[in-house]
């Protein structure tokens, strides 16, 4: 069955944790409408059974729950087939209700049990289309119930026409719940289709601004070396040779750097990781950046002498770490404050961090780069980290600072953060793995 392939399979857990947790808005508003008339019965019928139901309900969703959580913590295909039958069970558990309010031949309990078998089948197709296998067992208990209905007509029916036409209705009943289900698939399965034909699109064009913006930064460089060279030919003077010498050196090397950019961006940059002192990296980075920021700007570098070293490759990471310097120094023209501090966090299950940048759980330094410039505006905050977008003038920078700068930080196992305010200024925060944490993974980022 294609939906338990192991891409799908990552698929539908994520699916299960968003539709089945408790916190979800869909569940809590279930447990309410089914709590409120469970009590009235009992408070004004004496009625016990629905109060021991919901009970036992309410301990299978809190089951379900922490199997999702293990779900979420690591990739087990056994724990995501217990869910499977566990969920039928709970399917299971959940019509119980209905059959036994319709065997008590109650108007009242018939309506409710109608009722819940309704909101059963609307939860099947709603909250299942991206779950197929789940939709099996619930598919299962609420055919069932239409089954019991059925039958239960048939013992007060005694014409052979009167049970027909029963059988019928329920038949098209049964029939219409699953054609919706089914349709539901295949709208979801469409729906997921366009999403992936839009997402080849987005890389196509993403892939077509990359080449165009390579070949025009590389065109310049050639150009200016082989001017070079055909001046070098031409002029006698061996001090304007030697010049021409160093220029098309110097053209040579900002090739080499775009190449390095390029790799960078792409994740294929050959990394060394190792453990890397951020204390004394800091000594390092005010050294190589106190002459290209402009005495209108206030520089402060804050970092604790006790922070854990991090596991990077150096080189990459003064890369890294001097773009992002750089663009917070030409986002103030007119000087400001650039403030470069670093913290210690760990990350969990639930950390608002680990959902903001897909980072497992574990522990991380956060290098924060912030300047007090005008912001990123809103318009362009989804294209910042694109290769050769930029908001500078021509010949200000080749547009692939930040897009390296993020292919570093994932490469590395991190991430890269961006957060601004318009006319108040930007941070962006470099996530990096202890390097004690990351120790074991880190070989993995040099293929």
């Amino acid at each position: 069955m294609p939906w338990l392939s192991k891409t799908d399979y990552r698929d539908q857990f994520q699916a299960l944790g968003q539709t089945d947790m408790i916190n979800s808005t869909e569940v809590r508003l279930r447990l309410v409408f089914i709590a409120v008339p469970i009590f009235a019965a009992f408070l004004g019928m004496g009625f016990v059974l629905p109060l021991y139901w919901f009970g036992l309900y309410l301990a299978c969703l809190l089951t379900m729950q922490w199997i999702i959580q293990r779900l979420r913590q690591r990739y087990d295909r056994a724990l995501f087939q217990v869910a499977i039958w566990f969920n039928a069970y709970i399917a299971l558990v959940f019509i119980s209700l209905p059959i036994a309010l319709w065997l008590t031949g109650e108007a009242v309990f018939r309506v409710a049990a109608v009722a819940l078998s309704f909101s059963a089948m609307m939860h099947s197709v709603a909250q299942r289309s991206r779950l197929p296998v789940f939709a099996l067992g619930d598919g299962f208990a609420n055919s069932l119930f239409l089954m019991v209905i059925m039958y239960s007509f048939w013992q007060d029916l005694p014409g052979l026409v009167e049970q027909l036409i029963i059988t019928s209705l329920m038949l098209a009943m049964l029939v219409y719940y699953l054609f919706a289900l089914t349709s539901a698939f295949r709208v979801r399965r469409a729906l997921r289709a366009a999403t992936e034909q839009s997402a080849e699109i987005q890389k196509m064009r993403l892939i077509g601004q990359l080449s165009g913006g390579v070949a025009h930064d590389f065109n310049n460089i050639l150009t200016v070396i082989m001017g070079n060279l055909e001046l070098y030919g031409e002029i006698k003077s061996p001090t304007e040779r030697a010049r021409l010498v160093e220029g098309a050196y110097a053209a040579a090397k900002k090739a080499s750097v775009l190449t390095s950019q390029l790799l960078s961006f792409s994740r294929q940059a050959p990394l060394q990781p190792e453990p890397v002192s951020l204390p004394e990296f800091a000594d390092h980075l005010v050294t190589m950046t106190a002459p290209l920021i402009p005495g209108k700007i206030d520089v402060q570098v804050s970092i604790n002498e006790h922070l854990p070293p991090v596991q990077a490759d150096q080189n990459q990471l003064e890369a890294a770490v001097l773009n992002l310097v750089l663009n917070a120094r030409d986002a103030m023209p007119e000087g400001g404050h650039l403030m470069v501090t670093a913290r210690e966090l760990t990350i969990g299950l639930h950390s608002p961090v680990g959902l903001r940048t897909g980072l497992p759980h574990g522990d991380y330094v956060a290098l924060e780069v912030e300047d007090t410039g005008e912001g990123v505006p809103w318009p362009i905050r989804d294209k910042i980290f694109d290769p050769f977008f930029t908001t500078k003038g021509v010949g200000h920078g080749s547009g692939l600072g930040l897009s390296m700068a993020q292919g570093f930080a994932e490469q590395s196992k991190g991430a890269l953060l961006l957060e601004s305010q318009e006319g108040k200024g930007t941070k962006f925060t470099l996530f990096l793995p202890v390097a004690h944490a990351a120790a074991q993974t880190m070989p993995a980022a040099a293929e």
